[in-house]
């Protein structure tokens, strides 16, 4: 039984995700929307759309997930999707961590 089993629909978490990175701006609501958008075309993550402000953090969804929730550049994805794992992470909403770091 794969832990996946616990998302609420295909492709839910790269609709709804929290980078976790060592850049303050990826993972915080210091910036406003604009210089988010900024920093993301600079990391080459421009596909990245931040979708919410939460109280320490923004809330991201991939333009490049299709509505049958699958990857439409998975062979070129970057680095933060081929590394993510199911329920780790601040990636994953369904994870522990995510939770616990979001807590609105």
């Amino acid at each position: 039984m794969s832990i996946c089993n616990k998302c609420k629909d295909k492709g839910y978490c790269c609709r709804n995700f929290i980078i976790q990175s060592h850049e303050p701006w990826a993972y915080t609501a210091i910036e406003n929307k604009n210089k988010v958008i900024k920093r993301l075309k600079e990391s080459n993550l421009s596909f990245f759309i931040p979708v919410k402000k939460g109280k320490r953090y923004w809330v991201f969804s991939c333009s490049k997930i299709t509505d049958e929730g699958k990857c439409s550049v998975y062979k070129s994805r970057p680095n933060l999707c081929r590394e993510y794992r199911p329920a780790t992470g601040y990636l994953c909403v369904m994870s522990k961590k995510f939770r616990e770091f979001s807590g609105d």
